[in-house]
């Protein structure tokens, strides 16, 4: 697998969209060293990242822990 260009912990907000964490949070430290992170492991699903919910490919760890690797352009806000 290519190594994904991004990779942000999520939390789950109050309103059940992720929430990218742009600072490490619980369980984070070893993002970039995940093998993981396949696209066939993960789910669509809304993401907040800068104030801009957008639909990305999530990796959940537990149900209100998860990460994101992508390679697109994040949103601008």
């Amino acid at each position: 697998m290519t190594r994904p260009v991004v990779v942000l912990p999520l939390v789950r907000a109050d309103d059940g969209v992720w929430e990218a964490q742009l600072s490490p949070v619980h369980g984070s430290d070893d993002l970039l060293a995940r093998d993981d992170l396949e696209p066939a492991r993960g789910v669509r699903a809304p993401v907040r990242v800068a104030g801009v919910v957008t639909t990305l490919t999530v990796f959940v760890d537990d149900p209100d822990h998860a990460v994101v690797a992508y390679d697109e352009a994040l949103p601008s806000s």
